[in-house]
């Protein structure tokens, strides 16, 4: 049955996408008591600074990063969208985890509302499809990081550049690049939307130009301006040449081929079948073809690509007519897929994900930290620890966080030198907190074992003051 046979389905379809997918990520959400994710600290805890302190200008607790000095604030927006939660929720944490639902929901029903304007069929299979095709999709959308609202984004704006509302959809290109450092995939599905369009007839010149001169605007007025050019230019250009002495993250990292096969496989299939039928395609149709088989190319040298992929491939099949008998029989081997087998691997993995990213290790250190050692000392931790020491404990400062290329900007020679000496491969090795003018050195014996041991061996050099299961505390003579 259709459900667009309902008035009352009609009417509220979009509200009613909206709850049921908010209530759905929340009970994801709620399979643990702690943030699945270690950028969702960092994220909630701007938030919460812009509350107490207003605008974010700089960032000294990167000490040896590009953002010490001047932020480039890839995220402002998303920042300011967390805020409200920031003050509604004594516990930034639950805070964190209902705005992730929020903008989950968000962008469900945004995608809701794009195939609903296009007039696509059997719309809640779809939408179903989108919350349930792709476990590490939807996990990702989980992780509360700014791209779960920038795909909510990314739709309305398809949705305004094909309805031709073309002062909406220049408003959303430049709220896109306020959002999310994401939004160069905006502006290559314009430009795969003009050609499509163009080779059918309809040069949409005047309007392609209009968005990509927002952009250009938005850019330029960003509050970031001008610093966030080298900040683009490590994000975009330095990752991807991946110097052989930076380190690597691991989303940026090739995903082994049981999570590639979770992450696409049912929509490749489906995709490439399709390809196999000659049909008549709408301008939209062969754009999301396009960008859905692009990120599907380059998915096998990276995870990220995967939270693009997976909403242009449902998009561009549900603009697919089916002839009846194939569409039967393929749409029900997909929803027992999804019931079936995805749905409980969503739910079992959350629960490892969740478990995995239990903060109680980092918060004790941070405590520690926070009552024993002077106001604003810098303390050397690895950059992947930083956002929950920085969100626990906000009065020390650290080397850098988030990602590894904003030190190596900033100076690559004290990079290379703190991770030197956190591989204990460092020339004058007890001499380098002094160099880099610190008295503390947190250690994990998982990933700085040969370092623990060379500092243990060392008493009258440097003192053991912590120490719980995670983490090593050690404090160097002056």
């Amino acid at each position: 049955m259709k459900l667009t046979q309902s008035p009352i389905w009609v009417r509220f379809e979009i509200w009613i996408v909206a709850l049921g997918s908010f209530l759905f990520y929340a009970f994801l959400l709620s399979q643990g008591d702690f943030l699945p994710d270690g950028d969702a600290y960092f994220h909630i805890k701007i938030a919460d600074l812009i509350l107490h302190q207003g605008f974010v200008g700089s960032l000294p607790w990167m000490a040896e990063s590009i953002h010490a000095t001047k932020y480039v604030d890839y995220h402002f927006l998303f920042h300011l969208f967390l805020a409200p939660f920031a003050l509604v929720f004594s516990d930034l944490a639950l805070a964190a985890r209902t705005a992730t639902a929020v903008a989950g929901a968000f962008s469900c029903a945004m995608f809701a509302l794009l195939l609903k304007r296009r007039e696509a069929k059997y719309r809640w299979f779809w939408v179903l499809a989108y919350l349930l095709v792709s476990p590490v999709f939807t996990g990702r959308l989980l992780f509360g990081r700014g791209a779960t609202l920038f795909l909510g984004v990314l739709f309305l704006f398809i949705d305004s550049l094909e309805s031709r509302k073309l002062k909406v959809a220049a408003l959303l290109m430049g709220a896109a690049v306020w959002l999310y450092p994401g939004f160069p995939v905006l502006l290559l599905f314009l430009f795969f939307r003009f050609v499509s369009g163009g080779l059918q007839g309809d040069w949409q010149v005047r309007s392609t130009l209009l968005i990509i001169a927002a952009a250009i605007v938005a850019f330029i007025i960003h509050p970031s301006f001008p610093a966030q050019f080298y900040g683009y230019w490590l994000e975009f250009v330095v990752h991807a040449l991946h110097p052989p002495d930076l380190e690597a993250i691991g989303e940026w990292l090739a995903p082994d081929r049981e999570i590639l096969f979770l992450a696409c496989l049912p929509l490749a299939l489906l995709i490439g079948r399709r390809l196999l039928y000659p049909a008549i395609r709408t301008p939209l149709a062969y754009a999301s073809l396009v960008m859905a088989l692009l990120f599907l190319f380059v998915l096998p040298a990276s995870l990220k690509p995967v939270e693009y992929l997976i909403p242009f491939a449902i998009l561009f099949l549900a603009l697919e007519e089916e002839s009846q008998t194939p569409r039967r029989v393929l749409g029900s081997a997909l929803l027992l897929f999804m019931l079936g087998f995805s749905l409980p691997q969503l739910v079992v993995r959350m629960k490892q994900q969740i478990e995995a990213a239990n903060p109680a290790g980092e918060f004790e250190a941070a405590d520690w930290l926070l009552a024993n050692t002077p106001h604003a000392s810098l303390v050397l931790i690895s950059w992947g620890e930083f956002p929950k020491f920085f969100f626990r404990n906000s009065e020390n400062r650290y080397p850098f966080g988030l990602n590894p290329v904003y030190s190596y900007g900033n100076n690559p020679n004290r990079y290379l030198l703190l991770r030197a000496f956190l591989e204990a491969n460092a020339q004058n090795f007890y001499e380098v907190p002094r160099i880099l003018g610190s008295q503390y050195v947190v250690l994990s014996p998982l990933a700085h074992e040969r370092t623990i041991g060379l500092l243990l061996q060392m008493p009258e050099t440097a003192t053991l003051v912590f120490r719980n299961q995670k983490f090593f505390i050690f404090k160097f003579k002056p």
